[in-house]
């Protein structure tokens, strides 16, 4: 049994007052008629006291009834489990890599499918899928996955029935695990397999600087390490051609083409009352711009009246939005805050380890041109993107540390810049190809004798009528009780 308001147990301690009126109990000595007090002798006067306990079955009732208020002040309840499943167990593989998983543990997938597993996608949500549909449909894009194993483990332990047998298939690459190590209390199988041990390298970034030169990124993957390089551009470049609208594009050795950032960016933060929030994004987009020397023109304002015009807006204000010129525009979204057990925050394009406390409900049915770039643990979205005169980027939760940990991560700058810069709602392809030893992937467990309920799979049973029952019963049998021991008195 569990209390919303515990508090109020305290009162359990009025049972003192029952206590101390019973053992209160001044006896006054008996009075003896005598026909003549002639023949009696004075003598000194005593008066009969006694401190002990009367009507023992009175004070008990009594007693009861005030912890019975007490407990009820205190709103009990307890928690049911309500989830069933006749499943043998769960088995999840990323969609992404479902090929790779088959090829490699084939026999252990079809063993655990024979026996009765039920097969989910490892993703937030964790979806149910027909495994033979699957498997001829079959089809690793090469894509790059960008979910967070850890964050994704600690959804599913909140979600998973206990003691399933729960078998997962992943990579061991190092760009899915941020963070610290789950603690889980399921029953988890992980197995992993290793990518092949090349080095690949490519140029992911070009633009001309606050000193109008050009800078050419250069990135090299392996295994062990990832690395970038502001490269000689003579070495890496074979032309430079101007695109549709005079776009420039550089023409890379092997015959890729990146496109060339040449115009400053003009960031407008509005904040309102939330001036903490505008401070985050600013400090963020300041460290972008020192450390990637891309002409970033900031302005910081809390005036509603003095907003400038720009490319980028981020009105971080429960205020409603009023009309605007800006290309991107992103906007807090109105709603009650709902408060939730603890999960991950899992944007597109970048694992991060980030706790999310509250967030504003989504609606069921969003925008039919809305594009989800970020989903909390459970497959919730957390940003979405709508395109139109302006893309609008529309945040389901707040950067006050109160709401989730992304102010405070060192991945934050990193996230807006690929959102400002590298176009979130796009796929890319791997190319961080760094490993992490299967030994440090698995989460730690707890002891089956510490492990508490989920909330997730129980329901909250209020049990304040059975106590309202029980004040009243008790009531009836104390005055029962005491309108009986009256009649005694009153017949003697």
């Amino acid at each position: 049994m569990y209390f919303l308001q515990s508090i109020w147990l305290l009162a359990i301690a009025g049972i003192i007052v029952p206590i101390v009126i019973h053992l209160w109990n001044v006896r006054s000595g008996k009075v003896l008629k005598v026909g003549s007090i002639a023949l009696l002798s004075e003598r000194s006067r005593a008066h009969a006291t006694s401190f002990k306990l009367s009507d023992l079955l009175l004070l008990i009732l009594r007693c009861l009834i005030l912890i019975a208020l007490a407990l009820l002040l205190a709103k009990p309840y307890y928690l049911q489990q309500t989830r069933q499943t006749a499943e043998k167990g769960w088995l999840l593989i990323e969609r992404q890599h479902i090929g790779r998983a088959y090829t490699i543990y084939g026999s252990t997938i079809d063993s655990l499918i024979n026996a009765g597993f039920t097969f989910r996608y490892f993703e937030p949500g964790f979806q149910k899928a027909d495994w033979e549909q699957v498997k001829q449909a079959v089809n690793d894009t090469g894509l790059r996955s960008i979910l967070n194993y850890w964050g994704l483990v600690k959804s599913l332990d909140q979600l998973a029935p206990e003691r399933l047998p729960i078998y997962l298939f992943t990579t061991n690459r190092l760009q899915h695990f941020s963070g610290a190590r789950p603690v889980v209390a399921m029953n988890l199988n992980w197995r992993v397999y290793s990518t092949l041990d090349t080095i690949q390298t490519s140029i992911v970034d070009a633009f001309r600087t606050a000193a109008n030169r050009l800078k050419v990124i250069q990135e090299t993957s392996s295994s062990k390490a990832i690395s970038y390089l502001a490269v000689d551009t003579a070495s890496y470049v074979k032309a430079i051609h101007q695109g549709n609208e005079g776009q420039p594009y550089l023409i890379t050795q092997t015959g890729d083409s990146i496109p060339v950032a040449t115009s400053k960016l003009k960031v407008v933060i509005y904040s309102g009352k939330q001036v903490n929030d505008g401070r985050y994004v600013n400090a963020a987009l300041r460290a972008i711009q020192d450390f990637t020397e891309r002409p970033i023109s900031i302005a910081f304002t809390t005036q509603k009246n003095g907003v400038p015009a720009g490319d980028w807006l981020f009105w971080l204000s429960d205020e409603a939005l009023p009309s605007t010129s800006h290309k991107h525009i992103f906007v807090y979204a109105g709603g009650k805050p709902l408060a939730q057990y603890s999960t991950g925050i899992i944007p597109m394009g970048l694992p991060i380890a980030a706790n999310l406390y509250q967030q504003v409900n989504a609606p069921e049915t969003l925008q039919h041109n809305a594009v989800v770039l970020w989903k909390d643990g459970f497959g919730r979205p957390l940003l979405t993107s709508e395109q139109g005169q302006s893309t609008v980027y529309r945040y389901y939760s707040r950067f006050d540390p109160a709401w989730n940990d992304l102010a405070w991560s060192s991945q934050f700058p990193e996230l807006l810049y690929r959102l400002m810069f590298n176009h979130a709602e796009a796929e890319f392809t791997g190319t961080d190809l760094r490993s992490i030893d299967p030994l440090q992937i698995a989460p730690v467990t707890k002891p089956a004798n510490v492990a508490a309920a989920k909330p997730e799979l129980a329901e909250k049973k209020d049990l304040s009528r059975w106590f309202w029952l029980l004040a009243f019963l008790l009531f009836i049998a104390e005055r029962w009780v005491s309108l009986h021991n009256k009649k005694g008195v009153v017949n003697a």
